[in-house]
């Protein structure tokens, strides 16, 4: 499948109302979709190249990785098309990126991150 923007957008937008940007205490971020039809996932999952896991949870399923790489790689691939979750997106990328760089984060340098993150997600509500 070639993806487009179409194919981007639509993820984005799904993402955006489904999805979920995790990020933990010690650095470690993952994001993840959960849907009880497969249908959109896998249209995404395609359209992404494969990047996100798909596994069934119970009733539900669900793509997602921790994979640093290649959440950066999702994360920016949505990321022109993200409204909600863009500045969760954009700080998660840096944050991420800063790591792979070989920059190595301080405890206090996570947990600002982190604080970040957590302030940026109350801010939706």
């Amino acid at each position: 499948m070639k993806t487009t923007k179409i194919d981007l957008a639509y993820a984005a937008g799904f993402f955006d109302g489904e999805g979920c940007i995790h990020m933990r205490p010690n650095g470690q971020i993952h994001i993840d979709m959960t849907q009880y039809d497969t249908r959109p996932l896998q249209y995404i999952q395609e359209a992404t190249g494969s990047i996100l896991r798909f596994r069934k949870n119970g009733k539900e399923y669900r793509l997602k990785t921790s994979n640093r790489e290649l959440v950066v790689k999702f994360l920016k691939l949505v990321l022109p098309y993200l409204v909600l979750k863009r500045e969760q997106a954009q700080l998660a990328i840096e944050f991420i990126e800063s790591k792979l760089r070989g920059r190595i984060h301080e405890p206090n340098i996570r947990e600002q991150y982190y604080e970040r993150m957590k302030s940026l997600k109350r801010d939706r509500r």
